[in-house]
């Protein structure tokens, strides 16, 4: 499959932004492009670096969070082999559900017994056996779905703002599958 990586990052980039967020609200602590500390904490031990502090979360680049999102998100998410349009979906889904959360609401979005919340060969293999336009709808209702349940009064906060990032996923995703098509 042809690979978006460079886009799909682009475009996470993108709506994740480059402020430090140090709101109490983002859960693993602090985040810049969309990393968060306890993420960035786990690809430093991982990769023998020093622990990072605050100021590395604000030195955090884009390439830097491309590189740790394609480390902890993409490569277990078996991105290169995931339909065009699909993987930026299951990417943006994985930074912002977690990996885990993401193969699990795919999974439940696609009807699969057993629900693992992990990207394995069945998996990759119900993915291929559907439309890319429909797992990517079934995938944007589980997605919405899941970030309504989040918190108590998370949706009331960040509802509009997750339903409209949500909405532009859905018209890269398209563009995505548009370009591919041979």
């Amino acid at each position: 499959m042809k690979s978006n990586l460079a886009q799909a990052l682009a475009y996470i980039d993108e709506d994740e932004g480059p402020e430090v967020n140090i709101s109490p609200d983002e859960p693993g602590g602090s985040s810049c492009h969309g990393v968060t500390m306890d993420v960035l904490r786990e690809y430093c031990a991982s990769h023998s670096f020093s622990a990072p502090t605050i100021i590395d979360m604000k030195a955090m680049t884009s390439e830097l969070a491309g590189t740790i999102f394609t480390w902890r998100f993409l490569d277990p998410l078996r991105f290169n082999e995931l339909p065009s349009g699909v993987d930026y979906r299951m990417a943006d889904a994985a930074i912002t559900l977690g990996r885990t959360g993401a193969c699990l609401a795919l999974q439940m979005a696609l009807a699969m017994w057993p629900v693992t919340g992990v990207m394995d060969d069945v998996t990759i293999a119900a993915i291929k056996a559907e439309d890319p336009k429909l797992v990517i709808s079934v995938l944007d209702a589980a997605w919405i779905v899941w970030k309504h349940g989040m918190t108590s009064d998370g949706w009331a906060k960040y509802g509009h703002g997750w339903t409209e990032r949500c909405s532009r996923v859905r018209d890269r995703t398209r563009a995505m599958i548009a370009a591919n098509v041979n």
